[in-house]
């Protein structure tokens, strides 16, 4: 018996089980009984069961992955800022970001899909709130220690808010 996925109407993955010893006749019967019942049939060929085991490989992946706010929500927004300041210089590095953002999406909350938004929104924010500081700093030349202490009060303003937010709502998970 061989066994290989078929992949139904609905979208739902079953398993067929096919004799491997018939006749011509017997398979062409087979074939024109499944090809008029459903739509894909991933038995005929050898790269196809391969690819629905592959598949069945990653949705059992995707499923098993684990939370990791600290690296969704601080390190790779970080890592996004950085690669974005430094794609100013190479435009080249700015490929790394597509990588980036699959990581934030992959080490994001699978209790909530769009956990990945918010750190790639975070890391939007980084990223404005170095070009208004280097802006500024190019602006106000005499004012630097000014400038620096505003950014600085602004970056420390958010995190003291964050972290008003997360003890409320006990969100300290890492």
């Amino acid at each position: 018996m061989q066994r290989c996925i078929v992949l139904g109407e609905n979208s739902r993955l079953t398993m067929v089980a096919k004799s491997t010893s018939t006749t011509s006749q017997q398979r062409m019967n087979h074939s024109y009984l499944l090809n008029k019942t459903q739509p894909v049939h991933a038995c005929h060929d050898w790269h196809a069961q391969h690819h629905g085991r592959v598949w069945t490989l990653a949705l059992s992946v995707v499923a098993a992955r684990r939370d990791r706010p600290y690296l969704c929500l601080v390190a790779l927004p970080l890592a996004i800022l950085a690669v974005t300041l430094a794609g100013s210089e190479s435009p080249a590095v700015l490929w790394l970001l597509i990588p980036l953002a699959i990581l934030t999406w992959w080490w994001g909350s699978t209790e909530w899909a769009w956990t990945w938004v918010l750190g790639v929104m975070e890391a939007c924010y980084g990223v404005q709130w170095a070009v208004i500081g280097t802006y500024c700093l190019a602006d106000f030349p005499n004012e630097r220690i000014l400038v620096g202490i505003l950014l600085a009060a602004y970056a420390g303003g958010v995190a003291g808010i964050a972290h008003l937010n997360r003890k409320r709502t006990g969100r300290y998970s890492w």
